[in-house]
């Protein structure tokens, strides 16, 4: 049995309870399991509460633990680890090698925390498969579950994707749960890879709500303006300059839900009206895992702040006042407030928020020497930040205005100045602990152990 979902086909398979809680066995599911990992029939996708349920543990499975998922914002995490590989973050002393890797960019193809980033990335691109597959198979489901579902799972695979093109290159691109199929693929093309998340974009965004209604008022699931962000994103990433545009003014026009916030301290507190995502803790002794893993509250952290980059900004940046704090002789971020305790929750992980869709849309028009229009949303960001506006007729030096803002706002945030460093090609300066820069991490060894069909990354 199969179905059409919005241009996509997904087929049927027999999916396991074990969605429910995570799927056991199969974090590396480009690897071939055993007969007892795989998927056992169940009922998950027999009412839409069980199918939902199913949905939750894969956002779980996202923001769980400090060390378990490039998405949890601890020291696996996109902040940390690819904030090292840009050279925002510098490790403490007594630092746990793995992560001293990627700031000197010594990772190896048997590195454990380019390891961790593919494997956790690949299992919850395996779980939105499964749910694909199994929502396609039923017939219990009602119209609204399968419709929000389907295209939650499109988006969450497509976000995976997206980081592991731009940390990797060329990836295997996996949609499906066959994992013979899986075990053997080769790395696809860049290209393909995008026009593919692309694809899952699209989808997702022509069916997910355009408020959040229907998750409670909460925002910690992605809506309608969360794809669209991604879609200005992608394009940007991908020099296609009007349609980052044309997706980042849809957000922007949004004014009955999102707007800037008026102080840089309130904009990562929970369904902050800046927030477009934000993922909510599971864990019942921390709010975010960013504020857990950065804050020094003088027991130390695993990373400072570079002290040049806090140098840079002006004193009267409320970015500076807010986003930056120091303790022992370090400075240390401190977008998020809460290192320990769980209740009350005030803070959320913040994944997207409006400061982007300026930004892009912002730089995207600069591209396109729209300079006045440019300035105009860069500005905005300027304003929040209580510096005062800029003007000039040249473009180049608009980008150039534009580059400097992204670095301040998006100051060990989600991996952003690693990509942005990676995709305008920024010379980053050299040093004895970081002789060479590499742009690509490794494919890891255990993977390529398994598979004979992939490749490694130049230099490794």
């Amino acid at each position: 049995m199969r179905k059409q979902f919005f241009g996509i086909r997904v087929y049927s398979i027999t999916v396991g309870l074990v969605l429910l809680v995570g799927i056991a066995g199969c974090s590396d599911f480009l690897s071939v399991p055993s007969p007892s990992t795989i998927l056992i029939r169940s009922t998950v996708f027999e009412n839409d509460q069980t199918a939902y349920a199913a949905l939750s543990g894969v956002y779980s499975q996202m923001i769980e633990g400090p060390g378990a998922s490039f998405a949890s914002g601890g020291t696996s995490g996109m902040s940390l680890l690819a904030g090292l590989s840009a050279g925002e973050l510098i490790p403490t002393s007594g630092t746990n090698a793995s992560l001293l890797e990627f700031y000197t960019h010594g990772l190896s193809a048997s590195s454990s925390g380019t390891s961790g980033i593919w494997q956790s990335a690949y299992k919850i691109i395996y779980q939105t498969n499964a749910l694909l597959e199994g929502v396609s198979a039923s017939d219990a489901l009602s119209k609204q579950a399968e419709e929000q579902i389907t295209a939650q799972a499109f988006f969450l695979r497509a976000f995976c994707y997206f980081y592991l093109v731009n940390l990797f290159g060329d990836v295997p691109l996996a949609v499906t749960t066959d994992y013979r199929k899986n075990a053997l693929l080769p790395r696809a093309p860049k290209d393909e890879v995008y026009r593919f998340i692309l694809k899952d974009l699209q989808a997702a965004y022509s069916v997910l709500p355009p408020d959040y209604l229907s998750y409670s008022g909460e925002r910690s699931r992605p809506g309608k303006w969360a794809a669209a962000l991604m879609l200005a994103r992608v394009h940007l990433y991908l020099e296609n300059w009007q349609p980052a545009v044309q997706y980042s003014e849809q957000v922007l026009g949004q004014f009955a839900i999102y707007r800037l916030a008026g102080r840089a301290d309130s904009i990562f507190l929970k369904n902050s009206p800046e927030a477009i995502w934000q993922l909510a803790p599971v864990a019942t002794t921390v709010n975010t895992w960013e504020g857990n893993v950065f804050i020094n509250s003088g027991t130390g952290t695993v990373s400072q702040l570079d002290g040049r980059l806090v140098d840079e900004l002006a004193d009267i940046d409320q970015r500076k006042r807010y986003w930056i704090k120091s303790a022992q002789g370090q400075y240390y971020p401190s977008k998020y407030t809460i290192k320990t305790g769980g209740t009350p929750l005030i803070e959320y992980s913040m994944v997207i928020r409006l400061a982007e869709a300026y930004l892009i849309c912002s730089e995207a028009k600069a591209r396109l020497r729209q300079t006045h229009a440019a300035l105009s949303d860069l500005n905005m960001i300027r304003l929040r930040a209580g510096l005062t506006p800029l003007a000039s007729e040249d473009a180049n030096q608009v980008l150039e205005w534009i580059a400097i803002e992204r670095k301040a706002e998006f100051l060990a945030e989600w991996g952003h100045r690693w990509l942005d460093v990676k995709r305008t090609g920024e010379v980053l300066p050299k040093s004895p602990d970081r002789p060479a820069i590499k742009h690509l991490y490794p494919i890891p060894l255990n993977e390529m152990d398994k598979n004979p069909h992939l490749s490694q990354n130049e230099g490794y």
